[in-house]
C-alpha cells in the first residue's frame, strides 16, 4: 500500500537541506517500525518518494512524500509513529492512502503558493508583471506586509520571482521570510491540492 503525509518544516529547521530532510523522514520511518517496502538490488533503499524540494531557508506547511508499505496499516497511525520519532520542527500533518500506481507527486504538482511576509524597507512592491510564471499575485499591509503569490513550478525558482517583484540582489531575498503554504495539481482552472488527489 502506498501512504501520501503531508508535513511542515518550520523556522527551527529551514536550514536543513532537502538532502538531510530526507534522511531524517527515513530515519524516522526506521524507528517508528513502520512496514516500508525496499527497492531491490545491491543497494537497496526504502521506497519513500518526494515533492519538488523546498528552497534552503524558507519553510513550509505543505511538503509530501509518498511511503510504500508492506502491510496494512491506518494512515492515522503512521502519522502519530512518525510524530513520535520526528524532531522538532518537522510535524506530520495529514496522512492519507492513496492508490498503490498513483502517479509520483513531481508528476502530479505544477503549482505552488506562497506566503512572504515583507519589512517596510522592502516596499513598496510591483503588483503588476509580466512574469509567465506567476499565476496569482495579492497583498495585504494588515496586520503586517505580506506578499501572497502563486507560481508554475518546476523550472521556477521563487527566489527569483521574489527578486523581481522587490528589487533585491539575491543575499536581499534570503533575508525575507518565505512559506510555502500549498501544492497543487492545475485541472482546467481549478487548483487541486496533491492530498485530494489519488491518481
Amino acid at each position: 500500500m502506498k501512504v501520501r503525509i503531508k508535513f511542515k518544516k518550520s523556522k527551527a529547521v529551514r536550514f536543513i537541506s532537502h538532502l538531510s530532510l530526507a534522511k531524517t523522514l527515513r530515519q524516522a520511518v526506521c524507528r517508528a517500525g513502520l512496514p516500508i517496502a525496499y527497492s531491490h538490488g545491491f543497494n537497496p533503499h526504502q521506497k519513500i518518494s518526494f515533492c519538488h524540494p523546498l528552497p534552503l531557508g524558507m519553510i513550509s506547511d505543505s511538503e509530501f512524500a509518498d511511503l510504500v508499505l508492506t502491510e496494512k496499516i491506518e494512515a492515522d497511525e503512521v502519522k502519530k509513529k512518525l510524530n513520535e520519532k520526528l524532531p522538532t520542527g518537522i510535524e506530520i500533518l495529514e496522512a492519507k492512502r492513496v492508490p498503490l500506481q498513483s502517479k509520483s507527486l513531481t508528476s502530479l504538482a505544477d503549482t505552488a503558493s506562497y506566503k512572504i511576509i515583507l519589512s517596510q524597507e522592502q516596499l513598496p512592491i510591483k503588483t503588476k508583471t509580466s512574469n509567465s510564471a506567476i499565476k496569482s499575485l495579492s497583498y495585504e499591509d494588515s496586520p503586517e506586509p505580506t506578499l501572497n503569490i502563486i507560481v508554475k513550478i518546476p523550472g521556477v525558482k521563487i527566489k527569483d520571482v521574489l527578486s523581481s517583484l522587490l528589487g533585491l540582489d539575491e543575499q536581499g531575498v534570503k533575508l525575507i521570510e518565505v512559506k510555502r503554504t500549498g501544492m497543487f495539481a492545475q485541472r482546467k482552472e481549478a487548483l487541486i491540492p496533491l492530498m485530494d488527489i489519488c491518481v
